[in-house]
């Protein structure tokens, strides 16, 4: 009887180390797989800030295109004011000797 009870409990050891070793892997694999994961989330992570970083550049650009199309608007606003200024002075010398000579 003592040997079958001697039988029993290493049959219970070894299945108990059996499943020991069975978890010992599972916590194994699961911590390759967080630590695959970390590593993506800092890769997204990288790539998040690089594009950040690039929209960032877009939108300082985009801003410098807008501040250089309303300067440009307004210089040509300007130049406008000033050709339609000379036309009216052109044509008032223009129609100024003509009415001289009709009167």
């Amino acid at each position: 009887m003592d040997m079958l009870r001697s039988k029993q409990d290493e049959d219970i050891r070894k299945r108990d180390e059996a499943q020991l070793y069975g978890m010992q892997q599972q916590l194994d694999e699961l911590r390759r797989q967080l630590k695959e994961n970390l590593a993506r989330q800092q890769w997204f992570e990288e790539l998040y800030r690089q594009g950040e970083g690039k929209v960032t550049q877009v939108q300082m650009a985009q801003d410098r295109l807008a501040a250089d199309v309303a300067q440009t608007l307004q210089a040509r606003q300007i130049d406008e004011g000033r050709i339609k200024a000379q036309l009216s002075d052109l044509a008032q010398r223009v129609e100024g000797p003509d009415k001289h000579i009709r009167e």
